[in-house]
């Protein structure tokens, strides 16, 4: 339970809290440079880099003196969407109809950040762009591409989200962000890349002080939303108790 979570693995003296207490590394590190570097080599280093990317966000969230949980690589399959989802309807899913499939990995996302009256969605991609790099088009439908990919994963991950707060009946609103992170990725690419909400995209220079992004866009943002609308912190907390079981329910974590 999310809840006995809590107690058990909760320092209430340290904050932030980042569950798992550090990043786990899957991936191979080291490359000799002498073999013959086929496709499966190429594919580890990629993968790596992705990581890579990812310890970078996760370092940044470490740095920050606010009172917040961090689930590290949070996913939830079908058979966990649908006890969430009140509106489901399992006799005409064929997920639901199939044992294998409902315990198959719906959705996910890199980064859930829990705070005291909201939670921010974090995906996470990794584009490598340098400041001083020239910009080609294939650069720009890399990036369309991940940042597309993002949306649509956090997307997800909201309604689920949503799903969880209509679960518990509560009818006060609550406060969620989706943000993209670009850890590897200048923000001199930003003139060249048509997009909306711009502010939902976290880019390298960001990560340089990310506490002060933390309070423009986080801190500040949310204190103003919080003023027009109720939050019920019981109900806030029950939230926070769901999402933790789901994420220690992940073999993977």
């Amino acid at each position: 339970k999310g809840d006995k979570l809590e107690v058990l693995w909760f320092d209430k003296e340290k904050r932030p809290i980042i569950l798992p207490p550090a990043p786990k590394n899957p991936y191979i590190d080291v490359y000799v440079e002498d073999i013959d570097r086929g496709s499966k080599i190429e594919n580890e280093k990629r993968r790596q880099a992705y990581y890579e990317a990812e310890v970078k966000v996760y370092q940044a969230l470490e740095k920050l003196t606010e009172d917040i949980v961090v689930l590290h690589s949070f996913n939830y399959t079908h058979h966990q969407y649908w006890i969430c989802d009140t509106t489901h309807d399992r006799n005409t899913c064929e997920h639901c109809r199939k044992i294998v499939a409902s315990k198959e990995l719906q959705g996910g996302c890199k980064f859930v950040v829990i705070g005291g009256t909201y939670f921010i969605i974090m995906e996470v991609k990794y584009v490598p762009h340098e400041k001083n790099e020239e910009i080609s088009e294939k650069k720009t439908t890399h990036f369309d591409g991940a940042l597309r990919k993002s949306r649509e994963q956090g997307k997800e991950v909201k309604s689920l989200i949503e799903s969880i707060t209509e679960h518990v009946r509560t009818e006060c609103g609550s406060l969620i962000r989706n943000f993209y992170a670009f850890p590897n990725t200048s923000n001199a690419l930003r003139p060249n890349i048509d997009m909306e909400n711009e502010n939902q995209i976290i880019w390298a220079e960001d990560l340089l002080d990310f506490s002060s992004w933390w309070n423009i866009n986080i801190t500040e943002h949310l204190s103003v939303l919080s003023n027009v609308m109720y939050i019920d912190i019981v109900q806030h907390e029950k939230i926070k108790e769901i999402l933790l079981a789901i994420w220690c329910t992940d073999k993977n974590t």
